[in-house]
């Protein structure tokens, strides 16, 4: 099914680098920011020092680094970075773990919080 195609394709570019590496994307990012301009990504755990080298090589300094669990007892798998271009404060702060699921593998609490959920119907 020609559908079915397009969407595994467009899976495929948007999660594997097919046509845009992140270096990529952090130099466009880099040329379109003005100075102390916020630039944020959700980046695989294990790519987090590949992410470190690129934004500073285009002038990007984090200021917020925050890691994502799936639940307390497993590895990250993700992370949450805002960098300002040309910051003058070089600082970076840690933020505490982000877990998707409670022990009883329910969505956690602040997850909740940023999907919105349990919203009122009359606010749609």
């Amino acid at each position: 099914d020609t559908k079915d195609k397009n969407r595994k394709e467009e899976v495929l570019i948007a999660r594997h680098e097919v046509k845009i590496s992140m270096e990529d994307i952090i130099k466009e990012a880099s040329y379109l920011l003005t100075d102390g301009g916020s630039f944020n990504m959700i980046q695989r755990s294990e790519r987090f020092l590949e992410t470190l080298d690129l934004l500073k090589k285009y002038r990007l300094f984090p200021k917020r680094v925050r890691f994502v669990y799936s639940k307390k007892d497993k590895d990250s798998y993700v992370f949450m970075i805002d960098a300002r271009k040309n910051a003058k404060n070089h600082g970076l702060k840690i933020l505490e773990p982000l877990y998707i699921y409670k022990d009883n593998d329910n969505y956690s609490d602040e997850l909740m919080e940023y999907l919105h959920y349990g919203e009122n119907d009359e606010k749609k």
